[in-house]
């Protein structure tokens, strides 16, 4: 646990660029793209959608790996499955877990969310997985330890799902992360415990990214949450306040596609920004939360951005689909969230 926090205490310190902003009378003026165009949004979305796959995430993955599936190991309310997935030779094995209220005596809703770290601490209690809290209002929890998916090293893509597939340039760990969640949804639909129909897909800092990418590519999920996901999430890039696309380049490579690393001395030409990223999970419900002191998320331009992203909730006519609180302190996913995050799910998704 000490390397743990070591190992966290050294990313924080990374990531910090001197000259990082944290002064609103430096932001500037900046205008975003166009969100609704001239078209349909079915259409319009299609258009932004495909943005954000050559500019920003890489295409989506479409490589339809075969798999099987075991029952590791099971308790009163929950069972770990091994996915394993083979291609080009090789196979690769990850565990997943289901954690279902106890007593349930008809299918419930579910959340899939990865977690940053093993399965082992979901069930022993880490403080951003209250497994009560999901209990009590009757939400079972899919979770999988998300590097097993991608390592989240610069060179992990040779260790991660990809090395299974084709060869495939542009696709680097967000797609990975978010093809993995979407695999655990094709398994949570064929749960007989598992109400498919408001299965939604949450996740917190480099994982709200995921789950916001998770959401747009994959409309099964009933709901999106994205929590703490500042830069390259739910922030604004052009508002330049706290992490930049120039970070997120230097720091973390191997998150996005190589186009994406063009924009980091030009952000303003970037086509895209996260108004439209989370425009891209309407009408479905929209959730986004962050924290007062978590200015390297900018929390100001999370919630600028789904203010922005909301138009197109209101011109599809399901304005109260969306929401948003902040939180007091840092950055990290609490029970305070989680409360509110299921509240809104148990009013959205009936």
């Amino acid at each position: 646990m000490r390397i743990f926090a070591l190992l966290l205490c050294a990313l924080s310190l990374f990531a910090q660029r001197p000259n990082t902003n944290y002064d609103e009378s430096k932001v500037g003026k900046f205008t975003l793209p166009d969100l609704m165009g001239t078209k349909p949004w079915p259409e319009r979305r299609a258009e932004i959608l495909k943005l954000y796959e050559t500019h920003v995430f890489g295409n989506i993955i479409t490589a339809k790996l075969p798999l099987e599936t075991t029952v590791k190991a099971k308790g009163p309310n929950w069972r770990e499955v091994t996915f394993t997935f083979s291609g080009q030779g090789k196979q690769k094995a990850i565990n997943v877990l289901i954690v279902t209220p106890p007593g349930a005596k008809k299918p419930v809703p579910a959340v899939v969310c990865l977690s940053f770290t093993p399965l082992a601490t979901v069930l022993g209690g880490h403080s951003r997985w209250p497994l009560e809290l999901f209990a009590k209002h009757g939400y079972a929890v899919i979770t999988a330890h998300y590097t097993d998916f991608f390592p989240d090293v610069k060179m992990g893509k040779p260790d991660s799902i990809l090395s299974l597939m084709p060869p495939d340039e542009t696709t680097n760990a967000m797609s990975a992360w978010a093809w993995g969640m979407s695999r655990m949804l094709d398994y949570a639909l064929t749960q007989k415990d598992i109400d498919g129909k408001r299965i939604a897909v949450a996740g917190h800092s480099r994982l709200g990214k995921a789950a916001l990418w998770a959401g747009a590519t994959d409309q099964r999920f009933a709901a999106v949450i994205s929590n703490d996901s500042g830069e390259g999430g739910a922030s604004l890039s052009r508002r330049i306040f706290g992490e930049h696309v120039a970070d997120l380049n230097a720091n973390f490579p191997h998150w996005f596609t190589g186009n994406f690393k063009g924009y980091s001395q030009s952000v303003n030409e970037l086509p895209v920004d996260s108004h439209m990223l989370l425009a891209l999970a309407a009408p479905r419900p929209l959730y986004v939360a962050s924290a007062s002191e978590d200015l390297w998320a900018d929390p100001l331009g999370e919630l600028l951005a789904l203010t922005e992203a909301s138009k197109v909730y209101e011109a599809l006519g399901v304005p109260e689909r969306t929401a948003y609180h902040l939180r007091p302190g840092k950055h990290d996913i609490t029970a305070y969230d989680w409360e509110r995050y299921l509240r809104f799910l148990k009013a959205t998704l009936r």
